[in-house]
Parts: C-alpha cells; sequence; structure tokens
C-alpha cells in the first residue's frame, strides 16, 4: 500500500467531513465554555494549569483544541512537500497526487460549511435583534 493510498483511504469518507465540519463550527462555542468555566470555577483552571504544567510539552487546552483544525493545512503542506520530491516515474506519485487533491477538495469543504454556519449564526442574532426591538416597541405601545 502506497503512503497516498492511506491518505485518500482516510480522507475520503464522508464521515470525516461530518466530523470536522461539528469540531470546526462549534470550536468557539467550546472555548466560550471553557474561558466561561474558568472564570466560574477557579478549581478548573487550577486543573487545566496543572495538566499544562505536568504535560512534557506543556500545551494548553485551546492548544490542544486547535490541533484537529489545523491538521489539514498542515497534511496538504506534508503532502505538497512530498509530491515535489517524488520522481515522476514513481508509483506513489499518482496516489499522492489523488490524495493531495482529496484534502484540498475537503478542506474546501470544511471552509464553506464554516462560513454557512457563520452566516446562519449572524442570521440568527440579526433575527433575534429584530424580534426583541419588536417586542420592546409593542410593550412600549
Amino acid at each position: 500500500e502506497m503512503i497516498g493510498d492511506v491518505f485518500v483511504a482516510s480522507f475520503s469518507k464522508s464521515m470525516v467531513l461530518d466530523a470536522y465540519c461539528e469540531y470546526v463550527n462549534n470550536f468557539s462555542t467550546a472555548m466560550g465554555v471553557v474561558k466561561k468555566t474558568c472564570v466560574s470555577k477557579p478549581a478548573f483552571l487550577e486543573f487545566l494549569k496543572h495538566c499544562q504544567e505536568c504535560s512534557s510539552d506543556r500545551v494548553t487546552l485551546y492548544g490542544l483544541m486547535m490541533k484537529p483544525i489545523q491538521r489539514f493545512p498542515q497534511f496538504i503542506l506534508l503532502l505538497q512537500d512530498m509530491l515535489k520530491n517524488t520522481p515522476k516515474g514513481h508509483p506513489d506519485r499518482l496516489p499522492l497526487q489523488m490524495a493531495l487533491t482529496e484534502l484540498e477538495t475537503l478542506a474546501e469543504k470544511l471552509n464553506e460549511r464554516k462560513r454557512e454556519a457563520d452566516q446562519r449564526c449572524e442570521i440568527k442574532q440579526i433575527a433575534k435583534a429584530m424580534n426583541e426591538r419588536y417586542l420592546n416597541k409593542l410593550l412600549s405601545s
């Protein structure tokens, strides 16, 4: 099995896109919950600090949570570099090209779904503001 085949097999499943979309689209909310919890529960903040101090790489929770988001760009760069260093006639060249195309397409879909989720959130906020203004107007008349 070629390395390109492994990438294609790993990232061509629709569940990968769905899982990553959910993660990316909920990242800001999750970080907000973490920040709020750190403020309201000092023991949680101390726990996070302790975990960071005890880990060998001293990575924060935010750093750990960012890793899945950074994976796609890292893999794309890795595949581009591998392609650059793989001779034209090498049997893994075509699978590497296919894997790169697959990951680039997946990254585009992720970005598009993130934009759509952001737009839906913005529309909900506008609708909420409009409803509040309308209710306030009704109540004041």
